[in-house]
């Protein structure tokens, strides 16, 4: 921890590109060296899986390493791809290749020990918690500093925070069975292609949160599953299978759940912010709308449309004009004037159904990051 605040305090210092060079590449690099040094000499922690299968583990690692790789490449055949920011040249991969290894040499030293020492050991809490608490070091002050309104925040969350979450998890339960180095195997190979190759996929914040999260997901459910088959577990065994098969599916359902709030499918999500649609809607109720084409809607439906960054949610009262110069008049139930006149290419669609009250959580978070930020 005390590591993490240097790294995220170094930067302040920078003052040019040369400085802010020799931080990253040569302070930060010395820092976890050192951590890594401090941790080969501290008394040997035996990893709790079994000796006879420690090779089984180190294979798995890599197949998920691999398996982490392959998905969000094959997602990129959709979206495609593009060139890697990162420095190719001998200088660029010497340095990015040292400054690399002192780091996983580092982190995953640190996280063999912690998740095999400790009142935490050999209980599926304590994977959690090292999880969470690796994925919260991982995280830089100014992502988190950054986070501002409902969308963006959601996309950190699907396209960085579960993503990382996830492959925190299945690195510390890979160092629970077969130490630093299986989690080393895992992590190197995830971290190091990003750096080595030259070139990378692009993908939509969609399609990232979806690799980010099936390849840890699937790789827990093949190393548990895999691993208390070749222990020949008892009844115990297979009923922590069946849990972390349904681990997976809730992470599977997670990701649909973020989609959805998100906007991705016909029919979405949208949290009601104000009063002017009283009674009918009120502050904190969630809106089910349906994506439809301006021709569809007709007097008395709620439309929600676009009025530069605003999304509104208003009664039809009338329509004029034909084909893409149809007008819509709306007004707000509560309001005492219609709004100015809507355009057909303004309308994003009709809504089809309201959840009273769900939304508040949403709205006191949101109010929550205002205050913050």
């Amino acid at each position: 921890m005390i590591l993490y605040l240097l790294i995220n305090f170094l930067p302040s210092l920078g003052r040019g590109p040369v400085a802010n060079y020799l931080l990253t590449y040569g302070v930060q690099t010395a820092l976890w060296g050192a951590m890594a040094f401090y941790l080969t000499r501290l008394a040997h922690v035996r990893p709790l899986g079994k000796l006879r299968l420690r090779p089984l583990v180190y294979f798995l690692a890599v197949i998920c390493g691999v398996g982490g790789i392959l998905l969000p490449a094959l997602a990129g055949l959709v979206d495609g791809f593009g060139n890697n920011p990162a420095s190719l040249s001998p200088t660029g991969l010497v340095t990015n290749t040292v400054f690399l290894t002192a780091t996983l040499a580092g982190t995953e030293l640190s996280r063999a020990r912690l998740v095999n020492s400790g009142p935490w050991k050999q209980a599926t809490g304590g994977v959690l918690f090292l999880g969470l608490f690796f994925t919260l070091l991982r995280l830089p002050w100014v992502a988190l500093a950054s986070l501002q309104g409902h969308l963006k925040t959601l996309h950190f969350v699907g396209g960085t925070f579960l993503p990382f979450l996830a492959q925190n998890l299945l690195a510390c339960y890979l160092a629970l069975l077969g130490g630093a180095s299986a989690s080393l195997w895992y992590q190197g190979i995830l971290t190091f292609f990003p750096w080595l190759s030259p070139v990378l996929p692009q993908l939509t914040w969609a399609l990232k949160t979806l690799a980010g999260l099936a390849g840890p997901l699937l790789g827990l459910a093949l190393v548990h599953g895999t691993y208390r088959s070749e222990a020949r577990e008892t009844k115990r065994g297979r009923e922590k299978y069946e849990s972390m098969a349904g681990w997976v599916l809730t992470g599977f359902f997670s990701v649909g759940l973020i989609w959805f709030s998100s906007g991705l499918f016909y029919i979405y999500p949208s949290v009601i912010v104000s009063g002017s649609m009283t009674p009918a809607i009120r502050v904190g109720d969630i809106v089910l709308v349906e994506r439809m084409p301006a021709s569809a809607v007709r007097v008395g439906d709620i439309v929600q449309y676009r009025r530069g960054d605003l999304v509104i949610n208003h009664r039809v009262i009338g329509i004029s004009g034909s084909g893409d110069h149809e007008v819509f008049i709306t007004k707000g139930d509560a309001n005492p004037a219609p709004d100015p006149p809507v355009a057909a290419q303004q309308i994003i669609g009709k809504d089809v159904f309201t959840i009273p009250k769900v939304g508040y959580l949403s709205l006191l978070l949101k109010s929550l990051f205002q205050k913050q930020a």
